[in-house]
């Protein structure tokens, strides 16, 4: 043979498993095995054995370290008998003489499809035949195929299957630190989403994954951390290096556990992005090369219908691989890629997925997280060990019952399959042990129960058919004293959202609930979902199981009849929302033809026909009819006791009066695999399809294009509503647009309001000014921290707002919220109630007085104005607090408890602002003047009249009550501005300084247009008796020194020492060598005088 050169595509390698049973019927002892096996001689077997192929193709040698005879061994399941008799030579050999296998090798390593090429002559030359499949016959005009040369291209010749995962509910990952499983190693059940970071009970960190030992679930290995990077699909199994998971590096830095059901994959893949118009094909099953189904290399949106697929840029599963779960991928970078090309796709698959032996198990933890040793159950437990107490679970298999007390006595927690980290999880965290469990039994009807208000069954009456969260929230009255359960397994709850004390229900009739329960009510209620069982309908007389035939014509008239067992899957049917369906046809259900009277025949027909029949199965395995309830599922008797295979099944009448044992169909669930029957010979080649296996690729294909049909109206759904979002938006855009034609007036009014802000702000400089005050502003550095600080939030700063400048966050206004939330506030707020005020002569009852509040289609009015646009900040910020539930909180100072208010809806009136004008355009005319005159537009502001002292009281108020006292507000104001007891105003000295000297000759040099020195700093310095205040004005350059020169030539000599000190901050100014600027003192202080204290004293202090 000679071996083609692998591509330059990545192999995609998968790991290799098969179970060895020592016995026939998969019985016995079981062997796994996932690497070659030198030598098996050692291995006691039956003379027949069981062989399950999971995943790879194997060979099975006579003796040891590979030689001698061989025998394929395919994916599947086999029972094969000692192969190498029929070539000894002895025939003393005996038939029950126990098998023998030498050794065992993998050899499939490359999981591409198969290619090989035959060659008339040597060295791959002369005429060629290629296969890519098997072959029945090589034969070549009658002639056998002669080869001088072979080549492998890729593969071996082998039936292979897709990805496979065989414990999915039970993960468990064994990461070791190096290659071949060396080093320090890390069990882990759960993502691992930096293997570099410590986590949990992780001694230290990894630098990265040297091997792996998947031992159950199925794993995405990532090249990054993060879940990022180049994806690895992680079967069950072996990885000694990166290699083996067809890394490109030996990066490997986190895991991801796939949760996601496994059952019936279908996929849709879409050309266009977003799942737009154009070509697309759905698939159910593995396709190696996607240009097979007329579609192209090109894939932008995936639409993964259900179960988990991988995705390949590479034709016959080769490159760069894509692990997608079920979901909606609107763009190639939602599944981590950076092209758009996909060549083959193939589905991860359950192995036993369709299993007959249905098991519910459970597995307690001592610790949370799913730590310590854990205990597994299958059957219930009436008591739990002493010793072990749970505290997180993993439920693999239908549902349980979980009780504070032995022998399932005590509070009940119902769990559905699923895992429970925590005790609060699983709905225990006030209980203090678990002491026994029960599974909940496996049913076969439409969930239905009754609730009533009376005992017996008597009063107003509910009937639900689904889960209800809350039964008051549905408006239901809550108060229930008898119960009557139909159909399906309940759970009903004291409390709403599925809280409190909890009770399981199956068909049953409760007279009185408060004896019952020990409560009146219930608060909610859900019925236990139940997974897809198989199962098998077997006639227990006559020992044959209910089927479809193998006939297509009669598979079209819908006929079903009862046959004997067979390996095939047309006598498997599963149970499915009250439906009985048949596997090879999961769009078809068993219906009832015709009027429902005795010996109606029972057909096999599509799903969609009205009305919809159900089924039941009850305790007994009597199958009733749900439209006809007393009615019961039945075979038509022969003419003679001889099995017939033309046994049809019809429904009859009066279950206790004709029902006789003999054509009883019930239920047998099977102890083995329905596969484990089938016997695959180690030679098999590839039978012509039957007609059974025609019939059901059709009913695959029409499932195909109902599942398509069905995609499709829901992208057509997801598209209409994009079209209506576009919509909405250029409505926004329209209003904004017109909203941007008053936009220009915003500005003008802005540009008033600035003038009259800076126009008060200067009248009260004067008005200062007039009293020896001066406002010296705030601290520079607290300013610029200010300003900072505001960069970093992206806060407005002390300036004025500008158009397009807002601290709140864009919210949509929904005032349909707005309006409920004002009617919940008002009720909150006492509105309507009356309030007892106690007045001189008793008390009167008085209403709160309300704020009245008016939305308009721009803005809303609150009190009597003024008017608030919606794009106003304060505006946002009141609305918004209405919306989340609250009183505005600029109202809170001033109504702490609440106010009601009073609400007027004219969104459908666009609110015009009165215009004032700042001032008069054009020229004015005078009276009395015949000549217009030359008045012309200015926007400088005049300085208005100097008040007096005088005129300043009058405009107080004469008197205040305080406290039951009169207080003469204008006597103590004028004495304050006067001098304490009456006395003079202090004296104002003006020093003369040469910086005062100077900017008088500027200003008699008539120099007025240039303003004044900006290096000058004006001190206003108060004596220390508080009697005089000196007002110096002195370069920034100059020291305190200097200052103390200019105060000593108008103070005098002869004064006390005194010290210079400003207020805030507090702060002596003793270092006269210090000059105006380094002390801050510019470009205007208030300084105070103080005597200078004794040593003594300034070491007290």
């Amino acid at each position: 043979f000679q071996e083609e050169e692998h591509t330059s595509l990545k192999i995609n390698k998968r790991p290799s498993k098969i179970i060895l049973y020592s016995e026939a019927g998969f019985g016995g002892q079981k062997r796994e095995i996932w690497n070659d096996v030198p030598d098996a001689t050692s291995w006691e077997l039956a003379s027949t054995v069981s062989i399950q192929v999971i995943r790879g193709g194997w060979l099975m040698y006579e003796k040891p370290r590979f030689h001698g005879r061989k025998c394929v061994l395919a994916e599947g399941n086999v029972e094969i008998s000692n192969p190498w008799r029929m070539y000894c030579k002895e025939e003393s050999e005996r038939e029950d003489a126990p098998f023998r296998i030498g050794s065992l090798k993998r050899v499939v390593q490359d999981f591409r499809l198969p290619e090989i090429t035959f060659f008339a002559e040597e060295n791959g030359e002369g005429k060629k035949q290629r296969f890519t499949d098997s072959a029945e016959d090589l034969r070549t005009c009658g002639q056998p195929l002669k080869a001088a040369s072979i080549i492998v291209h890729s593969g071996l010749l082998l039936k292979q299957g897709s990805p496979v995962v065989e414990t999915p509910a039970e993960p468990k990952a064994l990461i070791f630190e190096r290659p071949h499983f060396q080093g320090r190693s890390w069990e882990v059940n759960r993502d691992i989403y930096n293997l570099r970071k410590p986590e949990n009970n992780q001694d230290s960190v990894m630098s990265t994954a040297g091997s792996l030992k998947i031992m159950g679930g199925c794993w995405v290995g990532y090249e990054k951390e993060g879940f990022r990077g180049h994806q690895y699909l992680l079967e069950e199994g072996e990885y000694c290096d990166w290699t083996d998971w067809a890394g490109y590096n030996e990066e490997l830095l986190s895991l991801r556990l796939i949760r996601t059901d496994f059952v019936d994959p279908a996929i849709v893949l879409f050309e266009a992005m977003d799942f737009e118009d154009g070509p697309s094909v759905e698939l159910s099953e593995a396709l190696p090369n996607v240009e097979l189904a007329s579609y192209g290399i090109i894939t932008q949106s995936i639409h993964v219908l259900n179960g988990v697929w991988v995705a390949y840029e590479g034709k016959n599963f080769s490159g760069e691989q894509y692990i997608l779960e079920k979901g909606v991928y609107r763009n190639c970078e939602d599944w981590g890629a950076n092209s758009c090309q996909i060549s083959s796709v193939q589905p991860v698959l359950q192995v036993g997925e369709r299993s007959l032996f249905f098991i519910s198990k459970i597995q307690l933890f001592p610790e949370p997280d799913f730590l310590g040793n854990s205990m597994t159950f299958k059957e219930d437990q009436a008591t739990l060990p002493e010793n072990f107490i749970p505290h997180s679970c993993r439920v693999n298999g239908g549902s349980w019952i979980l009780y504070d007390g032995h022998h399932f006595d005590g509070e009940q927690h119902i769990l559905s399959e699923g895992e429970y980290p925590t005790l609060s999880s699983m709905g225990c965290a006030f209980t203090p042990a678990i002491c026994s469990l029960k599974k909940i039994p496996i049913f076969f009807s439409e969930p239905s129960i009754f609730l009533h208000g009376l005992e017996c069954f008597e009063g107003k009456e509910i009937e639900l058919n689904s889960e209800v969260r809350s039964l008051k929230a549905e408006g239901f009255n809550n108060h229930v004293l008898s119960v009557r359960v139909k159909g399906g397994i309940w759970v009903l709850c004291e409390h709403s959202d599925f809280r409190g004390r909890q009770w399981v229900l199956e068909c049953t009739e409760i007279t009185n609930w408060l004896t019952y329960s020990g409560v009146q009510h219930i608060g909610s209620l859900y019925p236990i979902k139940q997974r897809r069982v198989y199962f098998r309908i077997k006639n227990q007389e006559l020992k044959s199981f209910l089927s479809v035939p193998d006939d297509v014509e009669d598979m079209k008239a819908g006929r079903v009849l009862v046959s004997e067992i067979s390996d095939q899957n047309s006598c498997i049917w599963y149970y499915e929302e009250g439906l009985i369906k048949n596997h090879v046809a999961p769009n078809m259900s068993l219906q009832v033809i015709g009027a429902a009277a005795k010996g109606t025949k029972v057909v096999l027909w599509s799903e969609s026909r009205m009305p919809r029949q159900t089924w039941r199965i009850d305790s007994s395995g009597r199958i009733c009819s749900q439209m006809f309830e007393d009615k019961v599922l039945d075979v038509k008797a022969a003419e003679s006791d001889a099995f017939q295979s033309t046994d049809y099944c019809t429904i009859r009448r009066g279950i206790k009066t004709v029902f006789k044992k003999k054509n009883v169909i019930s239920l047998l669930f099977s102890q083995q695999d329905s596969q484990n029957a089938t016997s695959v010979a180690a030679n098999r080649v590839r039978n012509a399809p039957t007609d059974m296996e025609l019939m059901t690729s059709m009913m695959q294909k029409i499932a195909s294009l109902e599942r398509k049909v069905k995609s499709q109206a829901q992208a057509i759904q997801e598209k209409n509503k994009k079209i209506r979002e576009l919509e909405e938006q250029i409505k926004a855009l329209q209003k904004r647009t017109e909203k941007t034609s008053s936009g220009a007036t915003r500005v003008e009014d802005l540009e008033t309001l600035c003038l009259q802000l800076q126009r008060q702000v200067w009248e009260m400089e004067l008005f200062l000014n007039d009293y020896g005050l001066i406002w010296v502003g705030e601290d520079p550095d607290s300013l610029r921290d200010l300003e900072s600080q505001e960069e970093e939030e992206s806060l407005t700063s002390k300036t004025f707002w500008k158009p397009g400048e807002a601290i709140i966050s864009e919210t949509p206004i929904n005032f349909d919220l707005i309006f409920k939330n004002l009617k919940d506030l008002n009720v909150l707020a006492g509105e309507g109630v009356s309030q007892i005020k106690h007045t001189t002569g008793g008390a009167r009852l008085k209403r709160l007085d309300s704020v009245p509040i008016t939305f308009y289609q721009n803005g809303i009015v609150m009190f009597k104005g003024p008017f608030r646009s919606y794009e106003e900040p304060s505006t946002k910020h009141c609305l918004r607090d209405i919306m989340d539930g609250f009183f505005p909180s600029e109202l809170q100072s001033r109504y702490p408890s609440g106010v009601p208010f009073q609400v007027t809806d004219k969104r459908d009136v666009f609110f015009q602002e009165r215009k004032l004008p700042g001032y008069f355009p054009g020229f004015g005319q005078a009276v009395g003047r015949s000549k217009p005159s030359g008045i012309k537009e200015t926007n400088e502001i005049s300085a208005g009249p100097k008040l007096t002292m005088e005129q300043f009281l009058n405009k107080l108020p004469k008197s205040l009550i305080r406290d039951g006292q009169v207080i003469d507000i204008r006597e103590d104001l004028k004495k304050t501005l006067q001098g304490l007891d009456g006395a003079q105003s202090h004296e104002v000295v003006l020093v003369e300084t040469p910086s005062l000297i100077a900017l008088r000759k500027r200003l008699e040099g008539k120099q007025k247009t240039e303003g004044p020195g900006t290096n000058i700093s004006t001190l206003r310095i108060k004596s220390e008796d508080g009697e005089k205040t000196y007002i110096v004005k002195m370069s920034f350059t100059e020291t305190i020194g200097d200052l103390r020169q200019h105060l000593a030539q108008n103070r005098g000599e002869a004064l006390q020492p005194y010290e210079i000190l400003s207020t805030f901050p507090l702060q002596v100014y003793n270092n006269d060598a210090v000059s105006l600027e380094e002390c801050g003192l510019v470009p205007n202080a208030f300084l105070l005088l103080r005597k200078k204290l004794s040593p003594t004293k300034a070491g007290g202090e």
